[in-house]
């Protein structure tokens, strides 16, 4: 049987490792949630719209994804 990756890392997860993807997710999110913005704007969307489809957007992402 498949196991989620979660359940086969998290063994080895340390702080170290907590503290990259920290860094990484920080780093996407001042990427990404001005791009929303501005992408909304650009299509004529409010840009509260761009910023909820990018927060709901990143959920199911990271809920689906690999």
């Amino acid at each position: 049987m498949r196991q989620p990756k979660i359940l086969t890392t998290i063994k080895t997860y340390d702080m170290n490792q907590f503290t990259a993807d920290l860094i990484a997710g920080m780093t996407v999110a001042m990427v990404a949630l001005p791009l929303s913005l501005a992408i909304a704007i650009a299509s004529g969307a409010d840009p509260s719209k761009g910023l909820v489809t990018a927060i709901v957007a990143g959920f199911v992402i990271s809920a689906l994804g690999g």
